[in-house]
C-alpha cells in the first residue's frame, strides 16, 4: 500500500485518511517533493511511542519511494525527511491502528520459540537492509583515471564530472600592481614594460580549492626576479601563507580568496619584461610534468569499463601466431602484440601461464609516449615461472603500453598459454573477465552522462591528458548491513527475554 506525503517548502503534510495497520511491512510512502530535492539519497525518520517510550527509525531511500518500517503498539507515527547537508522537513503526522501482532502477553513456550523468532527475523531484515541500503549509502572518488570497489549489485546511474587537473586558467590571472600589460603567450604569461622599484605580479580570484585537499602551485621558471619572490595563497579569513618558491604545497583548511605569484625588484632603469613558464595548480603534494589548463572539456571523452582493462582481440601478431578464446591467448611461434592507452596511475598486470618444450614464453611491458619508447617497465620470460601478477606505475610522460607475449622457438613447434588475462588500475586483485567499454562524450560544463555502474568493479579512464574525474556512486555496503544486522540480531533477543 502506498501513502502520499507532500512536501513543499520544506512543510511536509499527509492529507489522506488511510491509517497504518501495525505489524505490516506492506507499506510505503511516495513523497511528492518540490524542486531542490532530487539527485540526493535522503533519509526518512520514523518517530513514534510505543508502551510508553519515544522510539525513532531511520530508513535510507534514493527517488521519492521509502518502506515504512513496520511499527507495534503505536497509535500514530510522525514521519519527516532528512537530506544533504542540511536539508530537512516538518514532520507529517499518519494515524495507526494495533494488530493482533501487537499483544502483551507473554507467550506459553516462550523458551524453545525464541530461536526460531530471532532466525525468521534476521532473514526477513538481512533482505530489507540489502534489497534497500546497498544501492543508497553513496561515496566520491577522483582522478584521471578511477576504478571504483565495493559497487553496488544493483546498476545504477553514477554522476561523473570532469575538471582540469589544471586550475590555473591564465586568461583569468589579474595585474597585482594594475600597472602591468599581461600578454598570455600559449601556455607562459608575460608581464611587459614595467621598470622602477616595487612589487610586481599576478593573482587568480576566486580558486576553487577544497578545503580537506591538498595542492601544490609551481611554475617551470619565472625571468628578471630578485631573491624575494614566490607563491602565496590568501584567505578569506584576510589570512596569507608565507612566500615560497619554487612551489607552494598546501592543504587547505578554510576558504581561499585568491593565490597569487609575487616578484619584487630593486630600483631599476628602463623596462623589463617577466615571463612566467607553464604555471600550474594541481591536487597532491608533488610537482608534477606541466599539463595545459582545460578551457574545453567537450573534446575530452570517459570511457567505462569493468575491473580488467585489456581486450585480447586486439593483439596483433609479430612472427607467431596468437589464438584468443575469452580472456586466454595461446601464442604458437615467436610472439605477438597489443598497444593500451592508459592515463598515469599503478597498474597489475595478470596472467597465469604455461608452456609446451623446454624454449619459450614470458611477457614484456613497455612504456611509450605516442609511438616513442620510454623504456620497459617489466620483462620475464619463461612462462612456467611467470608471477602471477606484477605491479607497474605509468611513468607522468607515458600515455600508453606495449605489451609483448612470447610464445617460443617458430622453428621447435613450442607455444606458450596465458589464461586469466586481465590489466586493471590499482594493485592487485582478483580474476574479472573483460567487459565491452562504452565511451561517453563531456558536455561543456564538464558533466558526463548515461554512465551506469558495473558489478563488482568499475573502471572509468579519459583520453585527454590535463582531464581529471569526479565520481559520485552507490556502494555494496556489506560491512554497514552485518552491522546492522548484528544489531537488530541483539535487538530481538532483548525483547524476546524481556517479554
Amino acid at each position: 500500500m502506498v501513502i502520499n506525503v507532500e512536501v513543499k517548502n520544506k512543510i511536509a503534510n499527509y492529507f489522506g485518511t488511510d491509517e497504518i495497520v501495525c505489524g505490516n511491512s506492506d507499506y510505503k510512502i511516495n513523497f511528492l517533493f518540490d524542486e531542490g530535492w532530487e539527485n540526493n539519497p535522503k533519509t526518512a525518520l520514523f518517530v513514534y511511542v510505543r508502551n510508553g517510550v519515544e522510539r525513532v527509525q531511520e530508513i535510507f531511500f534514493e527517488g521519492n519511494i521509502c518502506e515504512v518500517p513496520v511499527l507495534y503498539n503505536t497509535t500514530l507515527v510522525r514521519v519527516g525527511v532528512i537530506s544533504g547537508n542540511v536539508r530537512t522537513t516538518t514532520p507529517a503526522t499518519i494515524k495507526c491502528k494495533t494488530s493482533i501482532a501487537c499483544r502483551d502477553a507473554i507467550p506459553e513456550t516462550h523458551e524453545k520459540d525464541a530461536y526460531v523468532q530471532i532466525l525468521n527475523n534476521i532473514k526477513v531484515y538481512s533482505e530489507h537492509c540489502n534489497n534497500n541500503f546497498a544501492s543508497v549509502v553513496r561515496v566520491t572518488t577522483s582522478g584521471p583515471a578511477v576504478v571504483l570497489d565495493d559497487i553496488s549489485p544493483i546498476e545504477h546511474t553514477m554522476r561523473v564530472k570532469a575538471k582540469s587537473e589544471n586550475l590555473l586558467d591564465l586568461t583569468k590571472a589579474i595585474a597585482i600592481s594594475g600597472q602591468e600589460k599581461i600578454i598570455i603567450d600559449g601556455d607562459n604569461i608575460i608581464l611587459k614594460d614595467f621598470g622602477g622599484s616595487g612589487g610586481y605580479g599576478v593573482y587568480w580570484p576566486n580558486m576553487p580549492l577544497e578545503i580537506g585537499k591538498t595542492y601544490t602551485i609551481s611554475q617551470n621558471s619565472v625571468s628578471n626576479h630578485s631573491a624575494s619572490w614566490g607563491w602565496r595563497i590568501s584567505f578569506k579569513d584576510d589570512t596569507v601563507t608565507i612566500l615560497e618558491n619554487p612551489k607552494i604545497t598546501v592543504t587547505i583548511d578554510r576558504e581561499v580568496r585568491n593565490i597569487t605569484l609575487y616578484v619584487s625588484f630593486g630600483e631599476m632603469t628602463g623596462t623589463q619584461d617577466i615571463i612566467i613558464e607553464k604555471p600550474q595548480c594541481r591536487e597532491g603534494s608533488e610537482i608534477l610534468p606541466y599539463v595545459p589548463f582545460m578551457d574545453d572539456l567537450s573534446t575530452a571523452r570517459v570511457t567505462r569499463y569493468g575491473g580488467s582493462l585489456i581486450d585480447l582481440n586486439y593483439i596483433e601478431k609479430i612472427s607467431g601466431t596468437p589464438t584468443v578464446n575469452g580472456d586466454s591467448l595461446k601464442i604458437s611461434g615467436y610472439m605477438a602484440q597489443l598497444y593500451i592507452d592508459l592515463p598515469p596511475g599503478t597498474y597489475t598486470f595478470h596472467a597465469k601461464s604455461s608452456r609446451t618444450g623446454d624454449y619459450g614464453g614470458g611477457v614484456s611491458i613497455m612504456f611509450y609516449n605516442g609511438t616513442t619508447n620510454l623504456g620497459d617497465a617489466y620483462n620475464f620470460y619463461k612462462a612456467d615461472i611467470l608471477n602471477p601478477s606484477y605491479t607497474f606505475t605509468m611513468p607522468q610522460t607515458a600515455n600508453r603500453v606495449r605489451i609483448i607475449f612470447y610464445g617460443g622457438n617458430s622453428t621447435s613447434n613450442t607455444s606458450a598459454t596465458y589464461e586469466n588475462v586481465m590489466l586493471n588500475l590499482g594493485t592487485a586483485r582478483g580474476y574479472e573477465p573483460y567487459k565491452q567499454p562504452t565511451t561517453h562524450s563531456i558536455n561543456s560544463d564538464g558533466t558526463v552522462e548515461g554512465v551506469i555502474s558495473l558489478y563488482p568493479t568499475t573502471t572509468l579512464t579519459t583520453d585527454t591528458d590535463g582531464v581529471v574525474l569526479d565520481v559520485e556512486y552507490n556502494v555494496d555496503t556489506k560491512k554497514y548491513i552485518d552491522n546492522e544486522i548484528v544489531k537488530k540480531i541483539a535487538q530481538l533477543a532483548a525483547m524476546i527475554v524481556n517479554s
